[in-house]
């Protein structure tokens, strides 16, 4: 695995990807952070930090559709599954090449923090809340685009899959105010149950509840406030694990198929 790692993280470097991530990820910030030194008295890293989320729906695609595309359209994938190391360390060694460059990205926004610290800006809960909240976005959606990866040997539908996947739970909270909408005005004007209005407000209310149980925007958001539960911690943790698991299941029905 560890070799599997070095070689995925290295080969960031060896193409234009990784610089270009990186460059991005900077530019962003150094455009937020002068923009909020010249408007105000005082930068909120946090808020910064909030503000380069959006990345996500370029920067994990990049990063993540060559993982398994690549190895299958080149012929090497055959090679990975014939190799001593056992599949989930590939797996594992890829995804974690991954979001190490995301842990490189992210680190670049340390100069601002120290310039932060030295005019007394605001650094807080808040501010640490939100590189973790960050860090476990980008956990939780690398996975999906590794995920994406193996499904395809074609690099660009394995990037737009991630980003629909991505821009879909971005939205999840939009449809689930719309789903909502929708059973509560379906329901009132039939309501061949008799139910109260208040009833069916409520079951309305419970069903977007529910959707937004699955959006990770909305269960990263307290440790933005500086709000640090389990909960959401266990949530991103489960979900990378489940598309891990998948990508696993994936690239092992594949090759037993070619075997």
């Amino acid at each position: 695995m560890k070799a599997i790692y070095k070689r995925e993280l290295a080969s960031y470097f060896r193409s234009p990807v990784g610089w270009i991530v990186i460059t991005l990820f900077v530019l962003l910030g150094g455009f937020y952070f002068s923009f909020a030194m010249q408007s105000s008295l005082s930068v909120d890293i946090g808020s910064e930090i909030l503000w380069l989320e959006p990345v996500f729906f370029i920067v994990i695609p990049l990063i993540t559709m060559r993982l398994f595309s690549e190895e299958k359209k080149n012929g090497t994938e055959v090679l990975l599954f014939t190799s001593a190391v056992p599949l989930y360390k590939i797996v594992l060694g890829k995804y974690l090449a991954a979001l190490s460059l995301i842990g490189i990205m992210l680190s670049s926004s340390i100069l601002h923090i120290i310039l932060v610290a030295v005019m007394g800006g605001l650094l807080n809960a808040s501010t640490l809340g939100a590189y973790i909240g960050f860090v476990l976005l980008a956990a939780v959606f690398i996975s999906i685009g590794l995920m994406a990866s193996a499904l395809t040997e074609n690099q660009i539908i394995a990037a737009v899959v991630s980003i629909v996947i991505i821009l879909f739970t971005a939205l999840l909270s939009l449809i689930a105010s719309a789903v909502e909408s929708i059973f509560v005005s379906t329901a009132s004007m039939s309501n061949f149950l008799n139910l109260s209005s208040e009833s069916i407000n409520k079951a309305g209310e419970n069903i977007a509840r529910a959707i937004n149980w699955f959006d990770p925007f909305a269960r990263t958001n307290s440790f933005s406030l500086g709000i640090f539960s389990i909960s959401p911690l266990v949530f991103c943790l489960s979900q990378v694990a489940l598309f891990l698991y998948i990508t696993y299941r994936i690239l092992e029905k594949r090759r037993w198929s070619q075997s």
